[in-house]
């Protein structure tokens, strides 16, 4: 046998440290590789499984949310505040009828400790209650609908109830409820839950709702004690358990801040605990193939999480058109009409670009119009669900109309005479001024609607004394026209969403329920009065605004600059938005101004980039994002940077109780408004 050492010219040690170089850092880099593997596969089934958890969650929300949509606009109608029980009792059989999850709607007069009518009973058959459970209950329901878990109802079958208190705080006057099948939630949780392991949704009292295996049996019974275990010690985490059927798993778990309701999603033990034997495999044959295999594997590991990431994104492509497919007729009739101008405008855009013809200018505006209309809509939605972001500021209403009177002139007929009669001394109100402005334009176009052949738009102002049981005096704008008037029952619904008498196509019933939304938010009501042929009058009541010692009043909103600001290097911004798209466009959009700009995906980044980064003048935060919000990241870097401000942007807040006087730049924006909007930033910065 050759002498190994002899052949290659070499001594034993020297062979031997010859090979142990060689083999020492591939064998380490095994270690490390396999070792990373292992943990990189821990964390991503963990986060996969509570990303899942949470998407359940979120889509149980949304159903959640549209039938509290729903409740709200139920109400609304007249005939609850007119205490017509048997008109109220039909309108509730029809809103009820129109989803067959609904089993059941009662209202409760707290006052007298009575169930005025439930449509389980015959119409007019009322019972007396104890009223305590139902004012606590009207407590907790005052702003948002409150949920129940799964209790048993008068028939004995299980369901969810859902409770809105009705009449102004902090004394309510009614108490509505909604009997919910908990089929609902089980349809979105089969839906959406994983084929292997079992996920399940238990309410606040650790109740199954919704369970992937055994639901009949399980429903209204209580989860195991380490469901019981995890929501009684926190909102969300990953625990390990054994199912009813004897299943160990690690459970990743989520609650719903609308319900308090818990989403569990559970994965065998052995996906965490184990690491994967093609994994580390893959590994070591990584360590010892050639250059060229390791880039060969690179790249098919590079494909499979293409492919994954995109699977993703069609899975969150998938829960977002099922939630618009919880949207109304009418909300996806409009929509269909401004995509179907945003769509074809951009198709035709795109063949004129694609053979060489930059005549596309006019194409663009069509679709810009389109897409700001959706905007428009959308904004209407909130308003009238009084959800909105408002900015309110002492308001010269007099003035505010004083100069609308342009605008108003290029947005009616000719043959409309408009007449003002403001009131002299008017007080001044707290309102959003920009929203008030179009509500009184919104009111302008729709009397001008009501009168074709002409007429006269008289807006009147005046000061209204304290009304019996108001707490504050109230400042009324008053629009009226000599149209066409309207019928008693077309009044009676007038302020219902999607409620119209136009044609198809010339209006989407939001108008006055936009009008209506804003005025409650802002403290006040609006109130319409109409008879056919003699014209209509809306007013809009707002509180009176006791000016403090050198506070100014803001008197126009119609007056806009134009021109696009511009930005400096040395001018340093960080953006934080967890949705990916509007991130990219708003960074990108802000450096093409000028700025520079920093971003994070949420609010834990954020503030390792302000501890990490000198110079930045400014934050520009979204409120609304899963973890941390935007309004308590603003707090955190108060205390860790106080020369840093931060400035909210949103479509949509919330928390309604946590307001300043903080501007917020509202989406969806162009690039103008932005651009005005962060330099206005800048100089109070300063």
């Amino acid at each position: 046998m050759i002498d190994t050492s002899q052949r290659f010219g070499l001594g034993w040690r020297m062979l031997f440290a010859l090979i142990a170089a060689t083999m020492l850092p591939l064998a380490i880099y095994a270690f490390i590789t396999i070792s990373l593997d292992y943990r990189d596969d821990r964390v991503t089934t963990e986060t996969a499984t509570l990303a899942r958890a949470r998407q359940i969650g979120d889509r149980v929300d949304t159903r959640l949310e549209a039938t509290a949509a729903t409740m709200r606009a139920l109400s609304t109608i007249r005939s609850i505040k007119a205490r017509n029980w048997s008109e109220a009792y039909d309108r509730s059989a029809e809103i009820a009828a129109l989803d067959p999850d609904w089993k059941s709607v009662a209202l409760i007069d707290l006052k007298e400790d009575t169930e005025l009518f439930d449509l389980r009973r015959p119409k007019g058959q009322s019972r007396h209650i104890d009223g305590t459970t139902a004012r606590a209950l009207a407590v907790r329901s005052r702003t948002v609908p409150t949920f129940s878990g799964v209790v048993a109802g008068p028939d004995r079958q299980f369901e969810i109830q859902a409770f809105l208190a009705i009449g102004a705080a902090p004394g309510s006057t009614y108490l509505l409820k909604v009997s919910l099948n908990p089929q609902l939630v089980q349809r979105i949780l089969l839906a959406s839950a994983p084929h292997e392991g079992v996920s399940a949704v238990v309410d606040r009292n650790g109740l199954f709702i919704a369970r992937s295996k055994g639901w009949p049996e399980r429903l209204g019974t209580p989860g195991t004690i380490y469901v019981q275990n995890a929501i009684a010690h926190g909102r969300s985490g990953l625990y390990k358990g054994v199912t009813w059927e004897g299943f160990p798993n690690y459970t990743a778990f989520t609650t719903s801040p609308l319900t308090g309701w818990s989403s569990h999603v559970a994965v065998s033990s052995a996906l965490i605990d184990t690491p994967q034997t093609s994994g580390r495999l893959a590994s070591i044959l990584a360590a010892l193939a050639s250059l060229a295999l390791a880039v060969l594997l690179t790249f098919v590991i590079l494909n499979l999480v293409a492919q994954r990431r995109a699977a993703d994104q069609r899975a969150q492509q998938m829960g977002r058109l099922e939630a618009v497919g919880q949207l109304t007729g009418g909300i996806a009739h409009d929509f269909n009409n401004m995509l179907a101008i945003i769509i074809g405008s951009l198709d035709l855009a795109q063949r004129r670009f694609t053979k060489g013809d930059t005549d596309i200018g006019r194409y663009l505006d069509n679709a810009m119009g389109g897409a700001h209309r959706a905007a428009d809509l959308t904004r209407r939605l909130l308003a009238f669900s009084r959800r909105q972001s408002l900015t309110p500021a002492p308001v010269d209403t007099n003035q505010l109309i004083s100069t609308m009177g342009e605008l108003l002139h290029r947005t009616l007929a000719a043959d409309i005479t408009i007449a003002t009669r403001l009131a002299a001394d008017l007080w001044p109100t707290f309102v959003d001024a920009a929203e008030l402005e179009n509500a009184i334009l919104n009111l302008a176009i729709n009397a001008r609607d009501a009168m074709p052949d002409g007429g006269t738009l008289t807006i009147t102002t005046a000061n209204v004394d304290r009304r019996p049981g108001e707490k504050a005096d109230h400042v009324a704008i008053t629009v009226t026209d000599t149209g066409t008037g309207m019928t008693p029952d077309v009044v009676s619904r007038a302020f219902e969403p999607f409620f119209t008498t136009k044609d198809v196509g010339r209006g989407t019933g939001l108008g006055l329920s936009q009008i209506h939304g804003f005025a409650v938010q802002s403290g006040g009501e609006a109130l319409i009065s109409s008879q056919p042929g003699k014209g209509t009058a809306v007013t809009i009541l707002l509180p009176r605004h006791r000016l403090r010692t050198g506070e100014l009043i803001q008197t126009q909103t119609s007056l806009k600059d134009g021109q696009t600001p511009e930005g400096k290097p040395e001018e340093i911004i960080l953006v934080v938005e967890d949705e990916d798209q509007v991130r990219t466009t708003t960074v990108e959009a802000l450096r093409s101004i000028g700025f520079t700009v920093l971003h994070a995906a949420d609010g834990e980044d954020a503030l390792i980039i302000v501890q990490r980064w000198p110079g930045i003048r400014i934050v520009l935060t979204d409120i609304v994002m899963p973890g941390m919000s935007g309004r308590e990241l603003a707090k955190r870097i108060a205390r860790l940077q106080p020369a840093i401000r931060t400035f909210f942007v949103s479509g949509f807040e919330r928390d309604e109780n946590e307001q300043d006087d903080r501007p917020i730049l509202r989406k969806p924006f162009s690039v103008a408004e932005l651009a005005r909007f962060v330099r206005s930033a800048l100089d109070e910065s300063r």
